[in-house]
């Protein structure tokens, strides 16, 4: 017997919530995932905006937050050369125009938009930041500064410094020339300068360095310039259709002092930190022993929390609440306490990345459902920068299979809301796939992906999970798996309730199928399935006062208690397949694009002789025909589909698109008929192959080894290249992106329908 039990820290709440059924059906806006549209230096156009924000419509995507980013980023910030349409700056008065017309288009489509409160996405600052208004590190006994400060920034990481093409961490003159005295204690010459930490990853003509995080002067004087350019451009749509600020994951490093800190920490700890200074350097103090020692570290510590949580976060709301924007941020890992500094954090966010494998444990909830918002209420929606990766996770070789579990990992840790990353705007005409990226960074969301139109139904399960993993309230009722097969599987459960109705989302971690029973207090309630995947609701047996359950491999989905059990049982129809199987074994006529080919057998497109299958990436068509003559048809099994996405006509009727596991559609009475019957399926694979298919082909692009392992990007843009293809010297090569992680050998990815396709009844 295997049982595993979930224990939840908050109590039901009394405040009623709408009918489970009602949000499963017609998320609310705080339910539909968000996307992270970063825009590429200068790769933006109107065309890209209208494409990009139609796609999120279609798709279900509810808010987009803008970021000014470099060209590329390997992983820092590069530049390519000679951008078709010239060179677009970040923040700047053209850029801002751009802004302005994406939340005019977004304003159409109901589409809230945010913007990163500065370039790049680390952290608060941009050019109009002063060495005075800077962050600012304690130096020690400097006299001469040209030969015992380096001119480097204090920095985590380097960018492309396009005056001499390498990648360094730059040089800020500041350090040798603003030089402010502190104190002489104990012959210890004690003096603060500033670090030095730039913006990142962001064009070089908008390099900044980062506002004192710790004196409100800085911080004030920050907001009031990017506020101000707000309203300059943005006008009627702030509040409206432009709805909030990020404060990306802190990356900006730790500073040490602040012009006010003397002060703040007289008042906040009681004496004078001046004389223990020096211990801050490595010196002796004459004024404290080991025990005061470590008691002025502690002070200093906490001092310098109080001060980010009080001067950046504080504040940071407070001008954005005083015109009617909220306030995103992830708050965590930094020198900060995270969970003080959420009180002063509208959107709550944290992040995840992606990793393809299998939980081998149930994970642990995150508990961000109990940190307190401004309003003194817990966060109800803990939103996350979902799926960041970068290769060999993330190539082009991404599913919406593989992205449901891990999405699923992170749902059981208490996320309810998703947000895309990456999202990068596609500015180029229609024929530019896969398109402009992040560089290194991301998995590959968007118009030009493969499946971005077949995988719609991977956004409806996000929305749909999302809505009811925020209704209700978190809680504290145990939930127990009992009796699975097999017994070594990652079960997890989370539960949440209003009123006398409760929620409860079930996962399967591991990569086999489990038939459980939940045991739960079930109070006289009928046991419902919700599927997130297909949008169905439907009855669930009980039996021994346990909810017997049967998930599919990575499968997951909610047991909602809601209705009185009382006569139910009579009105329940289960259909019980005989266990009879019809093979649709037929030949099969498959279109690749121009090519048609008539298949003797299913088999893997890799496997062919033809480079214009073997090569394939996108949808193929297949189709078939075949005579039925059996019993009442139940389920139309697809078999092996390789973890991609097959949509299913039969006879005319469009039956669905299945993108995880089971393959599987159940039919109903007359789907298929006895005699002729016609099947068709778009079944639609990923990027990577055709893009090892182009390396077959000389290429007519200059790429550069990046710095840091991972690929190769794009140098300059080459002269043909107008925003379209039809110039195009290399006539092998199909696709185009500014991101190359392939080689000519590199290894293809199996694709393609492989079966058995199957009738059961």
């Amino acid at each position: 017997m295997l049982t595993i039990c979930a224990a939840f820290l908050a109590a039901v709440a009394t405040v009623s919530s709408p009918d489970p059924e009602e949000v499963f059906r017609n998320p609310p806006r705080s339910a539909m995932t968000g996307a992270w549209w970063h825009w590429m230096g200068s790769s933006i156009s109107k065309e890209g905006i209208v494409k990009d924000l139609d796609w999120f419509k279609r798709s279900g995507i509810g808010s987009v937050t803008i970021f000014a980013i470099a060209d590329i980023c390997v992983p820092w910030a590069a530049e390519i050369k000679d951008p078709p349409g010239g060179r677009i700056i970040g923040f700047s008065e053209k850029w801002w125009e751009f802004v302005r017309f994406a939340c005019d288009e977004a304003e159409k489509r109901g589409i809230e938009v945010g913007l990163h409160n500065c370039p790049g996405y680390t952290s608060t600052g941009g050019p109009w930041i002063t060495s005075d208004l800077a962050m600012r590190q304690l130096v020690f006994n400097v006299t001469n500064a040209s030969e015992q400060i380096s001119l480097r920034a204090v920095a985590l990481f380097p960018v492309e410094n396009v005056d001499n093409g390498k990648f360094e961490i730059p040089q800020i003159a500041a350090r040798h020339t603003d030089i402010k005295e502190i104190a002489v204690v104990d012959g210890v010459r004690v003096q603060h300068i500033p670090m030095g930490a730039f913006t990142q990853p962001n064009q070089w003509d908008v390099f900044g360095l980062e506002c004192d995080k710790m004196n409100p002067r800085a911080v004030e004087f920050h907001l009031d310039h990017v506020i101000g350019e707000m309203k300059k451009y943005l006008g009627r749509h702030i509040g409206k259709t432009f709805k909030f600020v990020l404060l990306d994951s802190y990356e900006a490093g730790r500073p040490t002092w602040s012009e006010n800190f003397r002060e703040e920490f007289k008042i906040r700890r009681g004496y004078d930190p001046l004389p223990y200074l020096p211990i801050l350097g490595g010196f002796k103090c004459s004024v404290a022993d080991e025990k005061g020692e470590k008691k002025f570290r502690a002070d200093y510590e906490r001092t310098r929390k109080d001060l980010f949580r009080d001067v950046l976060f504080k504040i940071m709301r407070e001008k954005l609440s005083s015109v009617g924007l909220e306030f995103a941020c992830e708050p965590y890992e930094g020198p900060f306490d995270s969970q003080e500094c959420a009180r002063h954090v509208d959107r709550l966010m944290t992040e995840f990345w992606f990793d393809p494998k299998v939980p081998s444990s149930v994970p642990e909830p995150l508990g961000w459902d109990n940190w307190v918002g401004p309003s003194g209420k817990r966060h109800n929606v803990i939103e996350a920068e979902a799926f960041t990766s970068g290769p060999p996770l993330c190539m082009w070789t991404e599913t919406p299979l593989l992205l449901k579990s891990a999405a699923d990992l992170h749902f059981s840790r208490g996320i309810n809301r998703m947000i895309l990353h990456t999202c990068p705007l596609q500015p180029w005409g229609d024929d530019v796939k896969p398109g402009k990226t992040m560089g290194r960074w991301g998995t590959h969301f968007g118009r030009n992906q493969t499946w971005a139109e077949s995988g719609k139904g991977f956004f409806e399960y996000l929305n749909r999970s999302q809505a009811l993993l925020q209704w209700g309230e978190p809680s504290d009722e145990k939930v127990c798996f009992v009796d699975s097969s097999p017994n070594d599987a990652a079960l997890s459960a989370l539960c949440r309730a209003s009123d006398d109705k409760r929620v409860i989302f079930v996962v399967n971690h591991s990569d086999k199928a489990v038939a459980s029973s939940l045991k739960i207090s079930l109070r006289g309630k009928l046991a419902e399935w919700f599927d997130p995947v297909r949008g169905n609701v439907e009855i669930l047996p009980v039996r021994s006062g346990a909810v017997c359950l049967n998930l599919a491999p990575r499968g997951s989905g909610f047991v909602v208690l809601r209705k009185s059990a009382e006569g139910a049982t009579a009105s329940l129809s289960t259909r019980v397949a005989s266990g009879d199987e019809y093979l649709v074994s037929s030949s099969w006529e498959v279109v690749f694009g121009k090519k048609r080919v008539v298949m003797d057998r299913l088999y893997d497109w890799t496997s062919s002789e033809d480079c214009d299958i073997k090569y394939f990436s996108g949808t193929a068509r297949y189709r078939t025909g075949f005579k039925y003559s059996g019993k009442t048809a139940l389920y139309l099994s697809l078999g092996d589909c390789n973890g991609q996405i097959a949509a299913v006509t039969l006879n005319g009727r469009h039956l669905g698109t299945l993108w995880c596991q089971p393959y599987e559609i159940s039919l109903k009475a007359g789907d298929v008929k006895k005699g002729d019957n016609v099947l068709e399926i778009e079944f639609t694979n990923v990027w990577a192959n055709s893009l090892i298919g182009d390396e077959q082909h000389e290429s007519d692009c200059e790429f550069v080894e990046a710095p840091y392992p991972g690929g190769e990007y794009l140098r300059r843009f080459p002269k043909w290249f107008d925003g379209s293809l039809k110039s195009r010297p290399s006539k092998g090569r199909k696709c185009f992106t500014d991101w190359n992680y392939f080689k000519k050998d590199s290894k293809l990815i199996p694709s393609g329908l492989l079966g058995p396709v199957k009738i059961t009844h």
